[in-house]
């Protein structure tokens, strides 16, 4: 699984989108460093000479007989630190005093001797609790002057909280789109339960990889110029906070392959607590301390510290850092158990098709590699085939003719494992029934007729190595033929390449994935003459190989020198034919006569 995550994270990487939000993030960040922002602290200074005007006052107190003990002592040693606060001279002193200060006055607070804001005194205690132990103390009047941990926390109140959770949001939907319905590797031979692996992983990583990017700038000028400070909290919420929305996004998109209405729902649920926090706030009470989206916005647990009273940002009274990772990391949890029963029941796995498969044996191989019994394939409500059977053999390519909108495309889908569309019936590849598991998808590879299956930012080369990295590699001739053909524009984007050039790639994918049955939808449409030529003979060695080819096309001439057998789609029935004269004549004598579209 390693090799196929460093293969994804290369693949990711490629995204100029995802460049494009890192740079902005990053730069929203940095600003607040780079610049010079005031910090209020003249307001902190204010607060101070006002407490210290009152010494005089508290001093007399201590003359008071009824003063219990205790109190006296308080009040003393809160004397002595107003006194040093008067007396500083450097901004170190005044910082220590300050914090002895808040420390006795907090103590007074727990008493019963003080009546204080007590969220607001217990934030500035620990403010000026962790700006005492650094190692010169100073006062930050501007932005660019805090050291690492308060220049986050000055970030986490000034930058609008989206743009926090940009790298979430990105990094959920360009690991999901790699698998994507539709998508190459959608059709990937992995588990339910591998596949989720991978993603998690890759979310984990390039997660962790965005966090680190994004706060680089401005953690780095921070670090240089002034330390370190506390900085473990809110880079580890940040990146919880990424993970924990890329999961999300996982389990929405998954819902959303579903049903809206399903999507919808999941969003709701996940929304729901945030919701009755915003109407709820005001009332108060525990429970919102339990709710872990309370700690999405960092100042609710690290605080935001302008040094100005009237600007400060305190924590959430009762919140706690570790209260908050535990949550965060519960939430996770819970999204990946429903991210993961989303994923399955997308999918359409279950464990009796994967227990059918596992003890499938090769009794029905034997009367046909590919075996379709009696079945219905439909689109919703819409019937598109009804009753029909066949086979197909190893060491044969068998030609599927038919007009538009009959359901060829439908038919290749379902023999691709795409279950949700067979109504009734049975499809058998190997013995394997039609499902998702990895047995059958192994067997099976699908290039369908255009090119959105395929990547468009990423080059032929890379295809092949996620081909090669899920499906194994094919050995042999055929392998090495096909990938010197694609040696010319192997390295170009498959944007940038022809309409040909895009089916010369997908047949090539087809070829290595080593897979026994090729289903090929129109794929040699756009060849030229030359290539049309090569790739039937090639497809003629990999029957000849012992593999099976089913291929449809319009143009007729090109099946009637490759196919050994034909299926046709006939009144929403498929049957197996193989005419006596011509595909084209049969086809104008089915097919053209019947509609009343005969040339004169």
């Amino acid at each position: 699984m390693g090799r196929q995550i460093a293969l994804l994270i290369r693949c990711s990487g490629k995204q100029l989108a995802l460049y494009a939000m890192l740079l902005f993030v990053s730069l929203s960040f940095s600003m607040y460093i780079l610049l010079d922002f005031q910090t209020g602290f003249a307001g902190r200074r204010i607060e101070f000479e006002s407490n210290i005007q009152f010494v005089g006052q508290s001093r007399a107190s201590l003359d008071d007989p009824t003063m219990p003990d205790d109190l006296k002592q308080l009040t003393q040693e809160r004397i002595d630190a107003l006194e040093r606060m008067a007396s500083a001279e450097s901004d170190a002193n005044l910082i220590r005093s300050a914090s002895a200060c808040y420390d006795v006055e907090l103590r007074m607070l727990d008493a019963g001797y003080l009546v204080a804001d007590e969220p607001a005194l217990r934030q500035s205690a620990e403010l000026f609790d962790g700006m005492s132990r650094l190692a010169s103390p100073q006062a930050y009047d501007t932005s660019s002057q805090l050291p690492a941990v308060l220049v986050l926390s000055f970030i986490s109140a000034h930058v609008p909280y989206i743009v926090w959770l940009l790298p979430g949001v990105f990094v959920g939907l360009i690991t999901l789109r790699l698998f994507d319905a539709g998508r190459l590797l959608s059709r990937a031979p992995v588990s339910g339960v591998q596949r989720f692996a991978i993603l998690l992983t890759l979310q984990l990583v390039l997660g962790a990889a965005c966090v680190a990017i994004t706060l680089l700038v401005p953690l780095v000028f921070a670090l240089l110029r002034n330390g370190f400070g506390d900085l473990a909290r809110v880079a580890l919420l940040y990146l919880l906070l990424t993970i924990a929305i890329s999961l999300f996004c996982q389990f929405v998109h998954c819902m959303v392959n579903h049903s809206t209405v399903a999507a919808l729902t999941g969003a709701v649920v996940f929304l729901s607590p945030m919701l009755l926090q915003a109407l709820l706030a005001q009332e108060g009470g525990d429970w919102i301390l339990w709710c872990p989206f309370i700690y999405f916005y960092m100042p609710s647990s690290a605080g935001f510290f302008s040094y100005n009273p009237s600007s400060d940002v305190f924590p959430v009274e009762g919140a706690s850092f570790g209260r908050g990772l535990m949550l965060i990391v519960a939430l996770i949890a819970i999204l990946l158990i429903a991210a993961f029963i989303a994923d399955v029941f997308v999918r359409g796995v279950s464990i009796r098709r994967d227990r059918l498969g596992s003890q499938a044996t090769g009794a029905d191989a034997s009367r046909g590699f590919v075996r379709a019994s009696r079945i219905t394939v439909a689109r919703g409500r819409q019937a598109v085939l009804s009753d029909s059977s066949f086979s197909l053999d190893p060491g044969h390519v068998v030609g599927l003719v038919a007009p538009n909108g009959c359901g060829k495309t439908t038919l290749l889908e379902v023999l691709a494992g795409n279950a949700s569309l067979l109504k009734s019936g049975s499809i058998k590849i190997a013995g394997v029934p039609c499902s998702r598991n990895p047995q059958y998808m192994q067997c099976v590879f699908l290039v369908p007729g255009n090119a959105d299956w395929m990547y468009s930012h990423l080059s032929p080369d890379e295809h092949l190595a996620l081909v090669t990295a899920f499906w194994g590699q094919a050995a042999g001739r055929v392998y090495d033929d096909a990938c010197s053909e694609l040696a010319e524009f192997g390295h170009k984007a498959v944007r940038k390449l022809s309409q040909g050039m895009k089916q010369q790639v997908a047949l090539t994918l087809a070829y290595v994935s080593g897979a026994r049955c090729l289903l090929l939808d129109e794929s040699m449409n756009a060849l030229d003459p030359t290539h049309v030529k090569w790739h039937s003979h090639t497809l003629r060695q990999y029957a000849n190989a012992g593999g099976t080819v089913l291929i449809s096309s319009h143009i007729l001439s090109t099946l009637e020198g490759l196919c050994d057998d034909y299926l046709f789609i006939e009144d929403g029935a498929v049957c197996s034919k193989r005419p006596d004269g011509t595909v084209a004549d049969y086809y104008a004598e089915t097919f053209e006569k019947a509609s009343g579209n005969v040339l004169p």
